[in-house]
């Protein structure tokens, strides 16, 4: 990575002033936003009866991970506004550490998105499966899994990343952190990366998603023909067997409903998440391949 402060003056290299105080406040507002809003989630799920659900797991350990996103960048984003350009002031193991969580979290959150993803196709479009696969045990051991393997894939950032020299004139001791070794060698991790927690989960949501709302749809417009029959049954059985059938209809139709309001839910979270995190991926894989690459941060 090139140095582009060697020879510079500190006061050369800060942010305009209503930038810098502009972002201050985005970024805060945000971070005390998601924090607060994701740990309600967690929250609601472990104390209330009943909030227990395999999804429900899911949701909340995409709650957990996208506050330690919070936690492990922004710190080190809000010292940038205030500092010269690239100053670093976490040392060189928060920059380690901190960078480990960071990927950790993003992949961590990539993971549970598809598996509550999985989870509810399996529930909707297999339920006899679901009755084995998707429950409450079933989905806190992937969940852990999905940490474990989350870890261990992230771990290597732990020693590809380090504290390099700034060269600023007025500030010699100033440093970055950054990679350890030239930007060619990182071609194969982010590469992976887009592979592995992007691509291949968004292909596998749009044939996922597909076939949920195919199969809503079919169960909906049964359900729509037997209301229409309901009535023809009532004049043929006794009165307490057409109620009994009404009354199956009835909930079978507010089940499917409760089906496609949380099939919408979750896809709204999935979309939410692709359409964030493209820009950044795609960033850092488009910067591996160029000479002068673009934003020059990662």
């Amino acid at each position: 990575m090139v140095n582009s402060t060697l020879g510079m003056n500190t006061s050369d290299s800060y942010l305009p002033v209503e930038f810098r105080w502009t972002a201050t406040f985005a970024y805060s507002a945000t971070t005390v936003v998601g924090i607060i809003g994701n740990l309600m989630v967690v929250a609601v799920v472990l104390s209330i009866k009943g909030m227990m659900t395999a999804t429900n797991c899911y949701l909340v350990s995409l709650a957990v991970a996208d506050s330690l996103c919070f936690v492990s960048s922004i710190p080190a984003e809000l010292s940038w506004m205030h500092l010269p350009e690239d100053v670093y002031v976490f040392g060189d193991f928060g920059c380690r550490v901190l960078t480990f969580l960071s990927f950790l979290a993003i992949n961590a959150s990539s993971l549970s998105i598809a598996a509550f993803t999985l989870e509810r196709y399996i529930g909707i479009c297999h339920p006899m499966q679901a009755r084995l696969v998707c429950s409450v045990q079933r989905s806190q051991v992937i969940i852990v899994f999905i940490w474990i393997f989350s870890i261990l894939y992230n771990s290597s950032w732990i020693v590809l990343t380090g504290l390099s020299p700034l060269h600023y004139v007025d500030w010699p001791e100033a440093q970055r952190c950054t990679f350890r070794m030239k930007r060619d060698n990182y071609k194969a991790v982010f590469i992976a990366d887009i592979v592995l927690f992007y691509f291949i989960p968004f292909i596998t949501y749009i044939f996922v998603y597909s076939r949920i709302f195919y199969v809503l749809y079919k169960a909906e417009s049964v359900c729509g023909e037997n209301e229409v029959t309901t009535p023809q049954v009532s004049r043929s059985f006794s009165g307490n067997a057409a109620s009994r059938s009404s009354r199956k209809s009835v909930k079978s139709v507010r089940m499917n409903r409760s089906r496609v309001q949380i099939a919408k839910m979750l896809i709204v979270i999935v979309t939410t998440f692709g359409l964030c995190w493209l820009p950044y991926r795609a960033l850092v894989v488009f910067n591996s391949f160029i000479r002068t690459p673009w934003i020059d941060k990662w």
